[in-house]
C-alpha cells in the first residue's frame, strides 16, 4: 500500500513538473505595423505559427493591426514578452516599422522571481 501511494504521489510530483516547465501564462499581443502588406503578413503569420503556442487572434492588413495570443507560456514579465515579439518580427520587418500597442499578460501560476 505505501508503494502505491509513493509512487502515486511521485507521478502527480512528475506532471506538476512538467506543466510548470512549459508554462501556464498567457498574452495578448496589439501590435502596429506602419505601411504593412499582405505578404509580410503572411510571413508574419507564418513564423509565428511555427511556435504552436502562437495564435492569430485578429488582423486588418489595410491597418496594418494585428493581435495575437500567446498560449502556455512560462515568460512572467510584460517585458519579456515584448522583447520575443520584437525578436521574432524582426526577422521579417523593420523595427521602426513595429510598434507594440498593448500586451495583456495572465499569470495562471505564482512566480518564483523575486
Amino acid at each position: 500500500m505505501k508503494r502505491i501511494l509513493s509512487t502515486t504521489l511521485f507521478s502527480i510530483l512528475l506532471s506538476y513538473i512538467a506543466f510548470s516547465q512549459t508554462g501556464s501564462n498567457t498574452a495578448t499581443i496589439v501590435i502596429h505595423i506602419d505601411d504593412l502588406t499582405s505578404t509580410e503578413s503572411n510571413k508574419i503569420i507564418d513564423k509565428l505559427n511555427a511556435d504552436k503556442t502562437i495564435n492569430l487572434e485578429y488582423q486588418c492588413t489595410e491597418s496594418g493591426v494585428m493581435v495575437f495570443k500567446l498560449n502556455r507560456t512560462s515568460m512572467s514579465e510584460i517585458a519579456d514578452v515584448k522583447i520575443h515579439f520584437q525578436r521574432e518580427l524582426a526577422k521579417i520587418i523593420s523595427s521602426s516599422r513595429l510598434e507594440i500597442l498593448h500586451i495583456d499578460l495572465q499569470l495562471n501560476h505564482v512566480s518564483s522571481k523575486c
